[in-house]
C-alpha cells in the first residue's frame, strides 16, 4: 500500500522539481483561472498542473473528481507524470472504489515509456500480485529498469530484492549501494532502512552516529516510523531524552501507535517527562485504539477486576479479546484459559485460542494445549500430539513441562521421541527469529 499514496516526494520518490511544487502551491485564484483556461484550450502541461492543484488543494478547494478528470486528459495526450498520478489515484481508490485494472493500464503506459516511478510501482505490483499474477522475475526486471532511470523508489525496491533474495540472488553489498543511492535522493523509507542497517550492523559496519543521521533525515520529512526509531535510539543512548520525547510526540500526532505506546511508558515511568499517570493512560488508550496488540493487552490489565487501577471486568475482557484477535499470545492464552472453564460446548473454541498462542511461542499455552490433548479436553485424545506440545513447551522454557513430557513419552518409539524433540528445538528457534523480526 505504501507505493500508492500521495505524490509527496517522501512517499513515492517523485522527480518533480521543488520549485515547481512551490509555485503550484502558491497559485492565486486568478492564476488558477488562467491555468484552467490554458487547460481548456488544450495545453497538456496546464491540464497536468491543474490536476495537481485540485489533487493537493493548491489555490483552490481539493476536488479529487476534478483531479482525476484533468490527469486523464493530460495522460491521454501522452503526459507521463499525469498517467502515473492517475494510476496512483485509481490504485488507492481515495474517495471511491479502487480500479486496479484501469490503474494498471495507465501504469503500463507510463512504465513502458520509461517513467521511473511508474516502473517502480509496476515492479511492486508484480511482487505483491496486485492486479496481476505474482511474478518475481518481472518484479525484479521492472525494478532494475526503474533504478537505471534514477527512480529513488526503484532503487529502494531493487535494494530490498537484493537484501532478501527476492527473485534474484542475495547480495547485501549491492543492496546497501542501492539503498544509499535512494536515501541520498531523499527517499524517506530508504533513509529509515539505511539507518536501521547502520544501527544493527546489517550489511555495513555498525555505526550509531550514521544511523542517527539517517533516521533524522527521514524524521524531518515527517515520516512517523523514522521519528519513532530516532526517538528509540536517543532514549537507548541516553543522549537527549527531551529531544526523543519531541520526536515521539511528532510520530504520535500522526497516530503512530508504537510511538503512542512508548509515550505511555515514558509518562508512566518519568522517562524524559515528569511522571503523569493520567497522560500515560491517555496515550495507552490511543495506542490500543490504533490496534497495537501489546497496548490493548496492557490496557486490559488496567481494567483487571482484582488487580487493575480501573477495575471493570467487561472492559478487561473486551481488550483481552481485541489483543487476542491481533495476535497477542498472552491475551490468546488468557482467553483460551477462560473459555476452557466454560461449558464443554465451548471447549473447542478454547483449544483454538490455546493453539494460536502456542504456535506464537507462548510456553504456558503450549503446556496447557498438551494437557488438553493428553486428556481429550476440547479435542480427541492424542498422546503423540500431547507429547509434541509438551516437548515444545519444555524447549520454550516451561519448567513444569519436563516431568510431564517424560510421562507422555512412555510407549513411544525411540526414533519418534528423537524426531519430536528435534522438531521442538527447531520450533523454538523459529519462534525466536520471528519475534526478533516482529520487534524490529
Amino acid at each position: 500500500g505504501s507505493y500508492y499514496r500521495s505524490s509527496r516526494p517522501q512517499d513515492i520518490g517523485s522527480n518533480r522539481p521543488e520549485f515547481e511544487t512551490t509555485a503550484l502551491s502558491k497559485k492565486s485564484p486568478q492564476a488558477l483561472l488562467a491555468l484552467a483556461k490554458a487547460a481548456e484550450d488544450g495545453d497538456t502541461d496546464a491540464s497536468f498542473q491543474l490536476a495537481e492543484c485540485y489533487a493537493e488543494g493548491w489555490g483552490t478547494t481539493a476536488d479529487l473528481d476534478a483531479a482525476r478528470r484533468w490527469y486523464g486528459i493530460a495522460a491521454a495526450a501522452g503526459h507521463l507524470d499525469a498517467a502515473y498520478r492517475l494510476a496512483s489515484m485509481l490504485m488507492r481508490g481515495d474517495d471511491r472504489e479502487r480500479d486496479e485494472q484501469a490503474a494498471l493500464k495507465w501504469l503500463r503506459f507510463a512504465a513502458e515509456a520509461g517513467h521511473g516511478d511508474a516502473q517502480a510501482t509496476l515492479s511492486r505490483c508484480y511482487h505483491q500480485g496486485r492486479g496481476v499474477g505474482a511474478n518475481l522475475s518481472a518484479a525484479v526486471s521492472w525494478a532494475k529498469k526503474s533504478a537505471a532511470n534514477g527512480s529513488a523508489v526503484g532503487r529502494y525496491n531493487l535494494a530490498l530484492c537484493y537484501r532478501d533474495g527476492i527473485g534474484i540472488e542475495r547480495d547485501r553489498e549491492q543492496a546497501v549501494i542501492l539503498m544509499t543511492q535512494a536515501a541520498e535522493q531523499g527517499y524517506a523509507r530508504a533513509q529509515l532502512l539505511l539507518g536501521r542497517a547502520y544501527a544493527e550492523g546489517a550489511g555495513v559496519a555498525a555505526d550509531r552516529s550514521r544511523a542517527t543521521n539517517w533516521y533524522e533525515l527521514a524524521a524531518r520529512q515527517g515520516y512517523a516510523k523514522a521519528q519513532y526509531n530516532l526517538a528509540l535510539m536517543l532514549l537507548a543512548d541516553g543522549r537527549d531524552d527531551e529531544r526523543a520525547i519531541e520526536w515521539l510526540i511528532a510520530a504520535a500526532e500522526q497516530r503512530y501507535a508504537k510511538a503512542q505506546y512508548l509515550l505511555a511508558t515514558s509518562y508512566q515511568r518519568g522517562i524524559g517527562v515528569p511522571v503523569d499517570p493520567e497522560r500515560a493512560r491517555e496515550y495507552l488508550y490511543l495506542a490500543a485504539s490504533g490496534g497495537l496488540a501489546k497496548a490493548q493487552y496492557r490496557l486490559a490489565k488496567h481494567y483487571h477486576p482484582g488487580r487493575g487501577s480501573m477495575p471493570d471486568a467487561r472492559s478487561h475482557w473486551k481488550w483481552i479479546r481485541r489483543a487476542a484477535d491481533n495476535g497477542h499470545v498472552k491475551a490468546q492464552y488468557r482467553l483460551g484459559k477462560k473459555v476452557l472453564d466454560s461449558p464443554a460446548a465451548l471447549q473447542a473454541e478454547a483449544v483454538e485460542w490455546l493453539r494460536r498462542s502456542a504456535e506464537g511461542g507462548y510456553h504456558r499455552a503450549q503446556y496447557l494445549l498438551a494437557r488438553c490433548f493428553a486428556k481429550g479436553i476440547g479435542v480427541p485424545r492424542d498422546r503423540v500430539t500431547a507429547y509434541r506440545w509438551m516437548c515444545i513447551a519444555r524447549a520454550c522454557g516451561n519448567d513444569r513441562a519436563g516431568l510431564q513430557s517424560e510421562g507422555l513419552s512412555q510407549g513411544l518409539r525411540a526414533d519418534a521421541i528423537a524426531s519430536i524433540n528435534l522438531d521442538a528445538i527447531r520450533f523454538n528457534e523459529r519462534c525466536s527469529r520471528e519475534k526478533t523480526l516482529k520487534d524490529a
